[in-house]
C-alpha cells in the first residue's frame, strides 16, 4: 500500500472510531446516572471516569480524554504498531538490549516449531517436561496487546496445571495443539518483594515511556504496578487486579487502587486485602537502575514516540515481557491528569491527540 493509501485509510479508521465511540461508551455506562454519563460522553470520557478520576474534585482539563486516547491517540505513528504488537518481532529488538524472556518454540496448532532444544522439542508433550523443570512456561499469541490470549503451563507436585487449573497431561497437550500463532517462553520468576505482594501471580511493573518530539530524547512519564488477587489469578490482565503508581523519583509504591463496576466504585488500599501484605510505601529494589534501562531501551527504539513497557521485577534487575502501542491511561491518570505535565502536553499537542 503507498503512503497515500495508508494515509487515507488512517483517516477512514478515525472516522468510523468517532462515529462509533459514543454510542460504545454509552453501552458500558455501568451503573451511573443516565445524566451524568451524558455529560461525560459529551465531554471525551467514559462514564466510569468521573469516578476513576474523582472528578467531583479534580479539573477535567488536567485529563487527557478516553476519546482522544482511543481515537486520536492512534495518529501517533500508527504504522509503526507492529513493532509492539509483534511480539516476536520485539523480541528481536530488543533481546540484545535489556533482559527479556527468549522464545524456545512456536506453536502453529499440529505444529511445533522449535526455536530452542531443538534436539528435545518434538511433539507437544515435550513442553511439558521442560515446564516441570523450571517455573514453568508462558504461551503468548505472536500477534496481540496487554496479555490477551496468555497461558500458562507449570507443575505443583504431581498435578499438571493449565492456567492454575489441574488437568491430565493429554488435556494440556490438546489445548497446546488448539493453539494458532503461540510464542512458548520461560516463566520469569519474580523478585522476593513482588511475590511477597501476592504470590500467586507474576506481579508486572508498567513503564510509559515518551520521546520528546523535540529533542528526540526518550523519559519516564509514568509507571505503575499490577498486583494480582484471586480475581485475576492466574493471568487474567483485564479484571480484578490491583494497580499502584509509583514514584519515579524514589521508586515508592503508593496506595493501590481497583475499580469495581457493581455498583462503581474506586477502592484503595494501603494493605492487599488477601494476604495483607502492605502495598503504599513499599519501595522497589534497584528503581533507578530499572528505570535508566528501560528509557535506554526506549531512546534505541526512538522512531516509536510512545510504548508502555510491561517488565517483572527480579533479583537480577528488570525483565521486559511485552510492550504495548498506544498503552492505556486510565489507570496513570488515577492519582491525578497527565496533562498537568507540560512536556506530556507538548507531546500529545505535536501529534494532534489533543
Amino acid at each position: 500500500m503507498s503512503d497515500n493509501g495508508k494515509h487515507l485509510f488512517d483517516r477512514l479508521f478515525e472516522t468510523a472510531r468517532t462515529l462509533h465511540w459514543p454510542i460504545w461508551a454509552l453501552r458500558h455506562r455501568e451503573g451511573l446516572p443516565l445524566f451524568r454519563a451524558l455529560r461525560m460522553i459529551s465531554l471525551g470520557f467514559m462514564p466510569r471516569s468521573y469516578i476513576f478520576y474523582n472528578f467531583a474534585q479534580h479539573k477535567s482539563t488536567n485529563y487527557l480524554t478516553d476519546f482522544q486516547h482511543m481515537v486520536r491517540g492512534y495518529r501517533i505513528a500508527p504504522s509503526l504498531r507492529i513493532y509492539a504488537d509483534n511480539k516476536l518481532l520485539l523480541e528481536n529488538l530488543i533481546k540484545e538490549r535489556i533482559k527479556t524472556p527468549e522464545t524456545i518454540a512456536l506453536i502453529f496448532g499440529n505444529r511445533l516449531v522449535a526455536i530452542m532444544y531443538c534436539d528435545r522439542i518434538k511433539r507437544a508433550d515435550d513442553l511439558l517436561q521442560i515446564a516441570g523443570e523450571g517455573n514453568g512456561l508462558v504461551l503468548k499469541p505472536i500477534d496481540s496487546a496487554n496479555g490477551e490470549g496468555v497461558h500458562i503451563i507449570s507443575q505443583e507436585g504431581d498435578n499438571w496445571l493449565w492456567d492454575g487449573t489441574a488437568m491430565h497431561a493429554a488435556s494440556i497437550v490438546k489445548l497446546i495443539h488448539s493453539l494458532r500463532g503461540h510464542m512458548v517462553q520461560p516463566r520469569i520468576k519474580q523478585a522476593s518483594f513482588s511475590a511477597a505482594l501476592y504470590p500467586r501471580t507474576t506481579n508486572t511493573i508498567r513503564f510509559r515511556t515518551l520521546i520528546d518530539p523535540h529533542d528526540e530524547k526518550a523519559y519516564l512519564h509514568a509507571a505503575s504496578y499490577r498486583i494480582g488477587t484471586a480475581s485475576s489469578y492466574p493471568v487474567d490482565a483485564s479484571v480484578g487486579f490491583i494497580v499502584a503508581n509509583i514514584d519515579l523519583k524514589t521508586g515508592v509504591l503508593g496506595p493501590g487502587k481497583t475499580y469495581i463496576k457493581k455498583p462503581p466504585q474506586l477502592l484503595t488500599f494501603t494493605t492487599h486485602p488477601e494476604t495483607g501484605a502492605p502495598i503504599e510505601g513499599v519501595h522497589i529494589p534497584g528503581w533507578q537502575k530499572m528505570v535508566s534501562d528501560v528509557v535506554a531501551l526506549a531512546e534505541s527504539l526512538s522512531f516509536i514516540p510512545l510504548l508502555g513497557w510491561d517488565g517483572i521485577a527480579t533479583d537480577d534487575g528488570i525483565c521486559i515481557i511485552e510492550a504495548n502501542y498506544n498503552p492505556g491511561i486510565m489507570t496513570v491518570q488515577v492519582d491525578h491528569g497527565v496533562l498537568e505535565d507540560e512536556r506530556v502536553r507538548r507531546f500529545y499537542t505535536h501529534y494532534g491527540v489533543i
